[in-house]
């Protein structure tokens, strides 16, 4: 006989990255360094609360690092939210090439680089992180939002490799295929976490964006 009772709805999370940085201005390899948002990215966030004001978020969450929590704040303060942050969200640690240009990785470290391009699920950082780490500490992220906010709907601001990493998993995608997901300074993609796998909605939508621009942040994998 079947159940008849209703599914509960799923929670819904906003997956945002952050307003655009310096170091996506110059091309350079930020990680975990704090670098805060230039005035794009300033106008990018400001656009994002706009979007967003209308709906009705029950929580909004964020990377640690200034750029995040810098986005995650102005999205936060039209619903008189707190953001609260998660250190499982933070991007991955690009270890010594933090701080360098991609164009001094490849010229520096040009194997790995060319592995990173091609194949970054098989990439061990130079002192830093793994795709595979990543995923560990953000889906835990994830897992923790979900359970505090079932059937409602949730910011979750963060980083460019930690939300493809996240919307790879949700979309069944092998780690090498990451970087043919496109997400944008000041996107965002929507996913819905219930009893079964999880659906993705939307990826990285900038309409938002028209009017200060969304595409000057794009970076490598």
């Amino acid at each position: 006989m079947t159940d008849p009772t209703p599914a509960p709805a799923p929670a819904r999370i906003l997956l945002i990255r952050h307003g655009q940085s310096r170091w996506n201005v110059d091309r350079r390899v930020q990680g975990q360094t704090d670098v805060p948002l230039t005035p794009l990215g300033q106008a990018q966030a400001a656009a994002l609360a706009r979007r967003l004001a209308s709906l009705p978020l029950a929580a909004v969450y964020s990377s640690p690092l200034r750029r995040a929590r810098e986005t995650a704040e102005a999205v936060a303060r039209p619903h008189g939210l707190p953001v609260v942050t998660l250190a499982g969200l933070v991007e991955i640690d690009h270890g010594r090439w933090q701080g360098l240009t991609w164009a001094e990785v490849a010229a520096r470290d040009s194997e790995r680089y060319a592995l990173w391009q091609r194949l970054p699920g098989r990439v061990v950082m130079p002192g830093g992180e793994r795709l595979f780490d990543v995923r560990t500490r953000a889906l835990e992220a994830v897992r923790r939002v979900v359970a505090a906010h079932p059937g409602a709907t949730a910011a979750l601001v963060s980083h460019e490799v930690v939300l493809r990493v996240l919307l790879g998993e949700a979309l069944g995608m092998d780690y090498d295929h990451l970087g043919r997901l496109v997400l944008d300074n000041g996107g965002i993609s929507v996913v819905e976490y219930g009893a079964g796998p999880p659906v993705v909605v939307t990826v990285n939508d900038t309409a938002h964006l028209a009017a200060v621009g969304s595409l000057e942040g794009r970076t490598d994998p």
